[in-house]
């Protein structure tokens, strides 16, 4: 008997096919969305800070006390502490080496890093020590033309000094420091590690003198 309806599968096809599509599109819309993870990598913790020859370095070659600073060359207190240092070294140039290490507070100064990378510039010119000086003389004067300024004293190749500032080459050496301090446990500049002990603070230049007097 032949169907009373011949459009009767054509709509049981149709149906059965947006079912099918109906069924796949809540599929996807009910499927778990997959959690991407950044992956964080913790610094490893340390107790006592590394000295290598890429630290800026100074004083005696054989000495009894070392002085590893971490220091941010925006830091009030680190002025006092490097000139009680200089001070310590002008008594002491047999007996006394000072490391610096950067740790530049970004949060408190936007120069705080600019003037770390330009003073490691300087020191591929064999300048970090004068340089490091002349930024803390001129503390509230820090900016590009400030440094630049500070090389041209200096009597420094400036093309190279500002094509290294200019592309943040010493970047990666300011960095290794300010991770080697948060390893440390770092929360404060300067923060000084005499033969190892830390002080956190601007060590007087009477307690400093007693420590090196105390270690002969």
């Amino acid at each position: 008997m032949a169907d009373q309806n011949p459009y009767r599968w054509h709509i049981l096809l149709s149906l059965g096919f947006f079912l099918g599509i109906t069924m796949v599109f809540f599929a996807v819309a009910t499927r778990p969305e997959k959690k991407i993870e950044i992956e964080t990598v913790e610094t490893p913790e340390l107790t006592t800070p590394t000295v290598s020859f890429i630290d800026p370095q100074v004083g005696a070659e054989a000495p009894i006390i070392t002085i590893v600073e971490f220091a941010d060359f925006t830091c009030e207190a680190c002025v006092e502490a490097s000139t009680n240092l200089a001070r310590l070294l002008n008594t002491y140039p047999d007996e006394v080496r000072i490391v610096w290490k950067d740790f530049p507070n970004e949060s408190k100064s936007p120069e705080a890093t600019p003037a770390a990378v330009a003073a490691r510039c300087a020191a591929e010119q064999n300048a970090f020590w004068q340089y490091h000086d002349e930024l803390f003389l001129r503390q509230n004067q820090l900016g590009s033309d400030t440094y630049t300024a500070i090389a041209e004293a200096l009597g420094l190749n400036t093309r190279t000094f500002e094509s290294c500032v200019a592309s943040s080459d010493t970047l990666p050496r300011v960095r290794k420091d300010f991770e080697e301090g948060l390893a440390l446990k770092i929360t404060a500049t300067p923060t000084l590690f005499i033969n190892g002990e830390r002080y956190v603070g601007a060590v007087s230049y009477e307690d400093l003198s007693a420590l090196v007097k105390a270690a002969r």
